[in-house]
């Protein structure tokens, strides 16, 4: 299983992974949410965080 964290402090909210995969969105507080991402593609996990324009978002996996 991949998963993702995301840096609240960098986050600006623009959606871009939320484009890429229904596993984020953007919540009330301009931050993205992020949801199961149990049976998502790594793939497009690992797209949807290199898409963020800030690099609030990182594979947990790789840490």
């Amino acid at each position: 299983m991949s998963r993702v964290e995301v840096d609240p402090e960098i986050c600006i909210g623009m959606g871009m992974c939320e484009g890429i995969s229904a596993a984020f969105r953007v919540g009330d507080n301009g931050t993205v949410d992020i949801g199961d991402t149990t049976d998502v593609d790594p793939l497009v996990l690992r797209r949807a965080v290199a898409a963020c324009p800030t690099g609030a978002l990182r594979m947990a996996d790789d840490l």
